[in-house]
C-alpha cells in the first residue's frame, strides 16, 4: 500500500516537474484571481502551491502576498480531497479559528478553495477565494464554477509546461543541428580534399581546387590562392560568393613585401592569421577596405621548391567574427594540404587519411594508436591522451611495455592482440576507464606486422552509472526506512530492520544503534559482525567527539588510536540520531577494519541520510507515546482518565484470570464539591480535587491504580484485593478524607463502595456498577444520619 509520505513525495515532484514555485507573477494566472474575485464577489483571490515547507502563491488579488509556511496556509487542508473546501465562517471552526490571518490582519472569514489537481492525479494547490465577512452559503453551482477556475489553472500550467518543453526541445534540436552542420561540413570538406590529393595533381592545379571548397564551407565572399616567390607575390581568384564578384579587380594583383599586411606575416611564419577588422589591419590594402572587406583570413597551405603557397579568405560587409569552427577548419585544411605536399606519394595518403582520422578524434575523448610487431608504437593520436597527461610526440617510437610497465591489464591485452586475437574490453589506465578495442595488422601476404587499437575514455559514463547504482540504493534504503517507520514495530525492532536496510545499502562493516543509559551506552539494535573488544562505551568517550552536541564524526585510522585505543578499527563514524535529550540520546555508529582510506561522499551522504530519518522515527515515536500518555491521563490531578481506567482494568482482569488471582474496583465520589465551587469558586474546587487525589494515592498501595472519571467521581483498581479486604480498602479512604480536611478543606466528605472480582461477578461492566451501588448506598446512609 502507498503511504502518506510516499504520495507526498510523489506530489512534490509533480509540483516541481512545473518549475512554477518562487517564479515572478505571470499575466495569465494573474488574470484568473482577477476574474474570480469579481465573478464570486470577494476582496481576495488566490492560486497558492503547496510546496514541502511554504505555499508560494502564484497570483495574489487583493492581498499583497506572495508565500507562508505550509503551516499557516488554509490551502493545506485541501490537498487530500478532490472537492471543493469551503469554511463559511473562519473564526468559527476549530481549524482555522486562532489562525492569524483570522485573528489579526487582514481578518479573514470566509475560505473556498478548489483543489488544482494534474491530469496525473496530484493536488498541487488550490484556487481559493477569501472574504472578511462570513458566508451563510455557497452552492453548488458557485462550488462548480470555482472547480473551472482551477481547472483553468491547471491548464495554463500545462500549456506553461509545454511550452518550456518545446523551449528546450528546440534548443536541443538546434544546437544538434549546428554541430551535425559542422561535422558534415567538416567531412566534407576532407573527403573533398582527400579526393583531389589522390588525384596527385601538382601544386598549382590541386590548391585552386582546395580553396574553391574551403571559401564554400566557410561562407567567405572571396577566396584566392597566393604564391609567393621572394619578395613578390601573385593573387589569383578560386572562388566568390555572388556579392563577392567584384572583388576579382582589386585581390588578383601582384604584391611586393614592403608593403607589408597579413600574407607576408603568414608567409614568414606559417602560423594561421585571422583578422575581424580588415580596416584597422596594419598593412590593410586601401583598395580592399574601398571595396567592404571587413575580414580577412590567411594561412599557409605548403612549400615546393622556391614557391610558398597561402591562401587568403575576404568575407564583406559582415559584422561577424572568425568562429572556432572556422578557425579549426582552416587549420585543418592547411595541415592537410601541407602534409601532402611535403610527404612521398606513398606517404602522403597515410598521412592524409591519419590527419583526418585527428581531426575526427579532437571531437571526442578517443585514442587511436598503432605498434609494430616488437609493441613499438607508430603511431598516437586522440583527444582522450590529455586525459592521462601524454602527448604523441612522448609516445610515438616507445615500447608499449616501457610506457605502461605498472599495468598488468594493459600488457595482457598487448600479448593477446600481437597473438592474432580481435576482442573489445575495459581497461583502467592513469586513473581512466577506456573502452578499447584491439585488432592485429597484417602486410599483404598475410603475416603479423603489429596491431591496432582504439581507447574511448568512458570514464565519466562509468562513474555516473556507479553514482546512479549507489544513488538507487540509498533511495532504496531510505525509502526502506520510510516505511519502516511509518509501521508499528517496537523501538528494538525498528532499530535492527532499520540498520539491516542502511547495511545493505553500504555493504560492509558493523553498525550499531547506540542508547545512552546512565554513564554508558549500550547498543539496542547491531548488524554485522565485526568483533569490537566490547559493546559497551563510556558516554565520556563518545562526548568527546562532538556527538551528543548534534555533530557527526567520520573517522579513519590516524584519529581512531585516541578515540577507540587497541580496537584494530581502521574507520569509524558516529552520527547524531536523537540527542536532543541527552539522558536519552541515540547515536548511530558504524564500525570497519581492514585496508580502508576515506569515508566516501556517498556514504557520508548515506549515514547522514539515515540518521535523520531514523532520527525523524525516533522523534515521532516519542511523540507518539507522548499523545498516548496525553489521552489517558486527567490534566487537573494527573491521574489516569476514564480511558485508562478501562484499560488499566482490562488488564488487570485479564491477569488475574490467567493466574487466579482476584481485583476489586473501588468507586469514591468527593461530597461537599459543589457546595466549595458554589461559595468560593471554582479554583478553590480544583485545589480540592488536587489534594484528595493526592491524599487519596499516599493511602493506597503503590500497585493500585487511581482515576478521576470526571468531576467529583474516582475508581481505583486494586490488584489481589477480596472481599475480605474491602473494609481495610474503605478505612484508607476515610483516612484519606482526614487528610484532605487537615490540609484545609474541613467540610469535605467522600463515599465509597468496594466490588470484588470474582467473588462479586465476572463480568468487568458489573463489578464497576457494583462498586458504583455501593457507593451511593454509602452516600444514602450519610445523608440519612445527617437527617436523623
Amino acid at each position: 500500500m502507498e503511504t502518506i509520505a510516499a504520495r507526498e513525495q510523489e506530489r512534490l515532484a509533480a509540483l516541481e516537474r512545473y518549475a512554477v514555485l518562487d517564479t515572478l507573477p505571470e499575466a495569465a494566472f494573474d488574470r484568473l484571481t482577477a476574474l474570480a474575485a469579481r465573478l464570486f464577489g470577494v476582496p481576495i483571490s488566490l492560486i497558492s502551491l503547496v510546496g514541502s515547507q511554504h505555499t508560494f502563491f502564484k497570483a495574489c488579488f487583493g492581498l499583497d502576498l506572495r508565500q507562508t509556511d505550509r503551516s499557516l496556509s488554509f490551502c493545506t487542508h485541501a490537498l487530500h480531497s478532490l472537492d471543493v473546501l469551503v469554511v463559511p465562517d473562519l473564526a468559527a471552526d476549530a481549524r482555522f479559528a486562532l489562525h492569524p490571518f483570522v485573528t489579526g490582519a487582514p481578518g479573514l472569514r470566509f475560505y473556498a478553495g478548489a483543489p488544482l489537481v494534474t491530469p496525473d492525479g496530484h493536488t498541487l494547490g488550490t484556487l481559493c477565494i477569501l472574504d472578511e465577512r462570513p458566508r451563510a452559503g455557497f452552492s453548488d453551482q458557485e462550488r462548480a464554477a470555482l472547480k473551472d477556475f482551477a481547472a483553468l489553472v491547471i491548464d495554463e500550467l500545462e500549456l506553461r509546461l509545454g511550452r518550456q518543453e518545446a523551449d528546450r526541445a528546440a534548443q536541443v534540436r538546434e544546437t544538434q543541428a549546428r554541430t551535425l552542420q559542422d561535422a558534415l561540413s567538416l567531412s566534407q570538406l576532407l573527403r573533398g580534399i582527400g579526393d583531389l590529393t589522390d588525384l596527385d595533381l601538382p601544386p598549382g592545379d590541386l590548391l585552386p581546387h582546395i580553396v574553391e571548397l574551403t571559401g564554400a564551407a566557410l561562407d567567405v565572399d572571396w577566396g584566392g590562392l597566393v604564391v609567393v616567390r621572394g619578395d613578390r607575390a601573385t593573387s589569383r581568384g578560386a572562388w566568390h560568393s555572388p556579392a563577392g564578384r567584384d572583388l576579382a579587380g582589386q585581390a588578383t594583383r601582384e604584391l611586393r613585401r614592403e608593403e607589408g599586411g597579413l600574407l607576408w606575416r603568414v608567409a614568414e611564419c606559417d602560423v594561421p592569421q585571422f583578422v575581424s577588422d580588415y580596416a584597422r589591419e596594419p598593412g590593410a590594402h586601401a583598395d580592399l577596405v574601398a571595396a567592404g572587406v571587413r575580414s580577412a583570413a590567411s594561412v599557409c597551405l605548403g612549400r615546393e621548391g622556391e614557391a610558398t603557397y597561402v591562401m587568403t579568405l575576404l568575407r564583406l560587409h559582415r559584422e561577424r567574427p572568425w568562429t572556432t569552427r572556422d578557425r579549426q577548419l582552416v587549420d585543418a585544411v592547411s595541415r592537410a594540404v601541407r602534409q601532402s605536399l611535403s610527404q612521398s606519394a606513398a606517404r602522403a595518403a597515410l598521412r592524409e587519411s591519419q590527419e583526418r582520422l585527428r581531426l575526427a578524434l579532437e571531437a571526442a575523448p578517443v585514442i587511436l594508436w598503432t605498434a609494430d610487431a616488437a609493441g613499438t608504437f607508430t603511431l598516437v593520436e586522440g583527444r582522450g591522451l590529455a586525459a592521462l597527461g601524454a602527448n604523441p610526440a612522448e609516445l610515438v617510437g616507445r615500447s608499449v611495455r616501457e610506457v605502461f610497465a605498472g599495468d598488468p591489464a594493459v600488457l595482457a591485452n598487448l600479448d593477446r592482440a600481437l597473438a592474432g586475437e580481435s576482442f573489445t574490453t575495459q581497461v583502467a589506465v592513469g586513473g581512466r576507464i577506456f573502452e578499447a578495442h584491439y585488432a592485429p595488422l597484417h602486410d599483404a601476404g598475410g603475416r603479423p606486422v603489429g596491431l591496432v587499437g582504439t581507447g574511448y575514455d568512458v570514464t565519466a559514463a562509468v562513474q555516473a552509472q556507479r553514482e546512479a547504482v549507489r544513488a538507487r540504493e540509498q533511495a532504496e534504503a531510505l525509502l526502506e526506512l520510510a516505511h519502516l517507520l511509518d509501521g508499528q514495530a517496537s523501538a528494538q525492532d525498528l532499530a535492527g530492520a532499520a540498520l539491516a536496510a542502511v547495511g545493505r545499502a553500504l555493504g560492509e562493516g558493523t553498525l550499531v544503534l547506540w542508547q545512552r543509559a546512565g554513564d554508558r551506552m549500550r547498543p539496542l539494535a547491531t548488524h554485522g559482525d565485526l568483533p569490537l573488544p566490547t559493546w559497551d562505551l563510556p558516554v565520556g568517550q563518545v562526548e568527546a567527539t562532538g556527538v551528543l552536541q548534534g555533530r557527526a564524526v567520520f573517522l579513519t585510522a590516524p584519529g581512531l588510536s585516541a578515540t577507540f585505543p587497541g580496537s584494530g578499527l581502521r574507520g569509524a563514524a558516529l552520527l547524531p540520531v536523537a540527542v536532543d535529550i541527552p539522558e536519552r540520546a541515540w547515536v548511530l555508529g558504524v564500525y570497519r577494519t581492514g585496508p580502508f582510506g576515506e569515508w566516501s561522499p556517498f556514504e557520508r551522504s548515506l549515514l547522514a541520510a539515515a540518521a535523520r530519518t531514523l532520527g525523524a522515527g525516533v522523534e515521532r515515536q516519542r511523540h507518539v507515546q507522548g499523545l498516548e500518555t496525553a489521552a489517558r491521563t486527567d490534566i487537573l490531578t494527573g491521574l489516569g482518565n476514564r480511558r485508562a481506567f478501562e484499560i488499566d482494568l482490562g488488564a488487570e482482569l485479564s491477569r488475574a484470570r490467567r493466574l487466579g488471582a482476584a481485583v476489586a474496583v473501588l468507586s469514591v465520589d468527593l461530597d461537599g464539591l459543589k457546595r466549595l465551587n458554589d461559595t468560593l469558586g471554582h479554583a478553590r474546587g480544583d485545589a480540592l480535587l488536587r489534594e484528595f487525589a493526592r491524599a487519596l494515592r499516599q493511602c493506597l498501595r503503590e500497585e493500585d491504580r487511581v482515576h478521576r472519571l470526571g468531576g467529583d467521581e474516582y475508581a481505583v483498581v486494586l490488584p489481589s484485593v477480596g472481599p475480605n479486604e474491602a473494609a481495610i480498602i474503605l478505612e484508607r479512604v476515610r483516612i484519606a478524607v482526614d487528610r484532605t480536611r487537615a490540609a484545609g478543606f474541613g467540610e469535605v466528605d467522600a463515599s465509597a463502595g468496594v466490588a470484588c472480582f470474582p467473588a462479586d461477578t465476572q463480568d468487568p461492566a458489573e463489578l464497576v456498577r457494583l462498586s458504583d451501588l455501593r457507593m451511593y448506598a454509602d452516600k444514602a446512609g450519610k445523608r440519612a444520619l445527617q437527617v436523623c
